[in-house]
Parts: C-alpha cells; sequence; structure tokens
C-alpha cells in the first residue's frame, strides 16, 4: 500500500495510485479477496467465464466457456468436468501413429478440420477430463483420413468421437443468456448455440436465423441478437428478436429485427436497466420498451448521443442497471440518462491504458464484494480497477497470473 503521494482533495477511504490489492468496505481498508482452485482444465485452454445454468427443473449446472469448448462440471465424488462441444462420431476409427482411417464416415464434409480433437471411444474417461487420450488434429487428409499433430497412444480402434471445436475471434468474448430453460451462448465466429441441460452436446440453434452473431440478451423473455449474418451478410447496426419464450423461432410472425442505422457505428453492446433494454454504440446508446403489441413487441423512442459503449465487453449488468467504459469515463445508467463514476481513476486509467487496450477492457460483477471490475492491459501489465458501488469507491488489484475469465451470472 502506498499513500506518499496522496491526491488533493482525495477521498480519505482510498489511497492513491499505485495503490493495490486493498479495497474500501463499510469505512475500513481491508486486503483484497482472494481464490482457489477448483477445476484444472485442459493444458493451454483460456478460460473466459464460469456460470450456473439454473434450470426450471430445480438442477443447477456450472458451465465453463472456454476459447474452444463448453465445459460442464462433475459433481460426482471422482468425477472432474465432461466436454459440451459438439462432436462428430459417426462409424469407426483406426489410429496408428499420427494417421487415422474412417470406415463410414465423412469427415471434411462433417466440418472436421484442422486444432479440432480426436479419441477413440476405449480410451476416453467423458466425465474425468481432462482426459490424456485427447489427440489435436493437424489436418483432414480427405473423408476418411485424419492426420494427428502427435503420434495416437491409445488402443485406437472402434468407435471414437472428434471434438469440433469453437473458436473465439482475437479480443472478443462469449455472450450467453439463458431463455426458457436454454442456455444460449455465442461469439460472433460461430453460430449461435444453444444447451438445455439434457442433450449431449450443444448444437447450433437455428443454422439459418441466428448465424454468427456477436452479441445477445435476455429480454422480455424473447433471446435478442446484435450484429449477426442476414442473408450472408454482416449486419453490425441490426438487432433481432426470437418469439417469447422460444429462443429457437425466429419465423414465428412475433419475431422480428429492427436497424438502428441513425449513426454509421456498429452495435457495440445490448444491456438491461430496469424494464428498459438498451442498445449501445460507440458514442450513443438508445433505450427500448415493450409495446404490448405480438408482433410489434418493442420500441425505441430514446436516442443519447455523445457517450456510448466503447468498450464492448466492458458492459456489465448490477443492481438493476448497467456500467461500462466510455471514450473518457466509466459510465452507470441512472433511468435513462448516464452518470460518470469514474472521476477518482480516470486520470490514472487513461494515462496507463492505451487506445488500442482500452477497447479490450472486459468487467464483470462480483457480486459477493459487491463491486464492478474491470480487466485491462496497462503498460505495467494487466491490471484489475474495481468500483464498489456502496461507497462510490476504487481501487486496483494485481495478480500472480493473467485473469482471462471470471464468474459471471
Amino acid at each position: 500500500m502506498d499513500t506518499s503521494y496522496p491526491a488533493i482533495n482525495q477521498d480519505p477511504l482510498s489511497a492513491s495510485w499505485p495503490t493495490v490489492n486493498v479495497q474500501v468496505d463499510s469505512n475500513r481498508i481491508k486486503r483484497r479477496w482472494d481464490y482457489a482452485a477448483e477445476r484444472t482444465l485442459l493444458t493451454g485452454a483460456v478460460g473466459q467465464y464460469v456460470t450456473l445454468f439454473r434450470r426450471g427443473t430445480g438442477t443447477t449446472y456450472a458451465l465453463i466457456l472456454t476459447d474452444t469448448d463448453l465445459i460442464k462440471k462433475e459433481e460426482a465424488t471422482g468425477k472432474t468436468w465432461s466436454y459440451l462441444t459438439p462432436k462428430y462420431a459417426t462409424g469407426t476409427a483406426i489410429a496408428s501413429g499420427t494417421g487415422v482411417e474412417g470406415t463410414t464416415v465423412d469427415w471434411a464434409t462433417a466440418g472436421v478440420a484442422a486444432n479440432d480433437y480426436f479419441v477413440s471411444d476405449v480410451d476416453h474417461t467423458s466425465d474425468e477430463e481432462p482426459d490424456s487420450s485427447w489427440r489435436k488434429i493437424s489436418s483432414v487428409t480427405d473423408l476418411n483420413t485424419l492426420v494427428l499433430s502427435s503420434s495416437y497412444t491409445g488402443t485406437g480402434t472402434g468407435s471414437y468421437k472428434i471434438r469440433l471445436v469453437y473458436s473465439v475471434p482475437d479480443n472478443e468474448r462469449w455472450q450467453f443468456a439463458v431463455v426458457n430453460d436454454v442456455f444460449c451462448f455465442t461469439n460472433g465466429n460461430v453460430n449461435v448455440q444453444k444447451w438445455d441441460g439434457s442433450a449431449a452436446t450443444a448444437v447450433d440453434l437455428d443454422a439459418t436465423n441466428a448465424v454468427k452473431a456477436r452479441y445477445c440478451t435476455c429480454y422480455a423473455n424473447r433471446l435478442i441478437l446484435a450484429d449477426m449474418y442476414l442473408s450472408a451478410v454482416r449486419q453490425p447496426w441490426t438487432i433481432k428478436w426470437s418469439k417469447e419464450g422460444d429462443p429457437t423461432d425466429w419465423t414465428d410472425s412475433t419475431a422480428g429485427e429492427i436497424d438502428f442505422a441513425d449513426t454509421d457505428e456498429p452495435i457495440t453492446g445490448l444491456g438491461r436497466v430496469g424494464n428498459n433494454l438498451a442498445v449501445f454504440k460507440k458514442n450513443s446508446y438508445y433505450i427500448g420498451s415493450r409495446t404490448g403489441e405480438a408482433t410489434s413487441p418493442f420500441t425505441f423512442p430514446t436516442f443519447k448521443a455523445g457517450v456510448g459503449l466503447w468498450a464492448p465487453y466492458s458492459l456489465v449488468e448490477a443492481y438493476g442497471t448497467c456500467f461500462w467504459l466510455g471514450h473518457e469515463n466509466f459510465y452507470v445508467m441512472n433511468g435513462e440518462e448516464w452518470e460518470p463514476i469514474g472521476d477518482a481513476i480516470k486520470y490514472e486509467f487513461f494515462n496507463r491504458v492505451n487506445d488500442t487496450e482500452r477497447t479490450k477492457v472486459w468487467g464483470v460483477l462480483n457480486a459477493r464484494h459487491n463491486e464492478i471490475l474491470w480487466f485491462a492491459t496497462t503498460n505495467e501489465g494487466q491490471k484489475c480497477f474495481s468500483y464498489r458501488y456502496r461507497e462510490n469507491a476504487w481501487s486496483t488489484y494485481t495478480f500472480p497470473s493473467t485473469v482471462t475469465g471470471f464468474f459471471k451470472q
């Protein structure tokens, strides 16, 4: 803790930069919370989010989104976790060295590609990952021939599975929402995915009407998508909504779409503020609400220019509103109006985080400690900027290794 150069008019409950790893709590300065190991992922996996998927049946699943997979935590004694990532398992295969030959397969047409993973079923225990038998695919030679990146050392004969891994674009992150007991997730690079809590794997939500959306949220019991492909062309100014209560139905008369083309800036995020829906751009935002009409369910009468969502993944929903990083400050939405909250930290933040890194800032709610966390790469490495809403106080954290993900509801 460093208080050697306190700022003029500084909050007496705060400490000036470079004070780190303390927080203000009920008029006291306390150590930052810490964390403990829970599950070990595959070496090289980059975790982005952990969330709890609570179904109406009362069952709750702990899910993990990495840069390549959807993972389910296994709760039984001695079990670890399992992959919910889509898989291809038609026919049989024989693996020998780095070569794999398939029978009654069509790997090329099925979309099997380099960086996917192969394993023989006889060598695989699906709920005790990471299983060392998985081998990364180096190339797909033809319809029934694969080349692995390293020699297969298991039995390698008979039924098998290929894990069709996801890919997340550089500097982007997963978005997810639960609508009517369906876990929906997307990242702008894959078709919107769904998992219903019972299927063996996630699958495309709708390969025709929910294509590579960058942002999503649940509003009015519908899945809302933004910045997606329509008729094979990306439309970064458009939002779409599903049928009420059914995130898989995009052709019903109550589903629809609307363009926000008042400015040429693309949409940068979707957020819920009380009973309203906010559609953000980099320097503006729209506020929408329900109309009560089945075939035209939303209206967006409010447009605010001058302040917007500069870093798409800095948007955090908490306490019934939205917090985010704009071009010149951190903000919270009060009704339909923005309010700056970052005056105490913004000079240090903008001095240490360059223009490129600002657009990559990502944020989460740490509800246990009543704080919003924003992670940024500074000229001193990664820093976590913490805003404690109840105390209106800021602090900064550092961690022994780079943080890539966090728990998010």
